[in-house]
């Protein structure tokens, strides 16, 4: 939280499924700032 920018009021968050293939699947959660979806926790899990 520290290298957030001090006039930031709200914070949006984005979860995602992403698939690789058949086998794998990844969750993400994503802080959006910018434009940019950046990833703060992730699980590989089988499909």
């Amino acid at each position: 939280m520290s290298l957030l920018p001090s006039n930031l009021k709200r914070i949006a968050l984005a979860l995602d499924a992403t698939s690789i293939g058949q086998k794998f699947t990844v969750l993400s959660m994503n802080v959006l700032l910018a434009g940019c979806g950046i990833p703060v926790a992730w699980s590989i899990v089988r499909a």
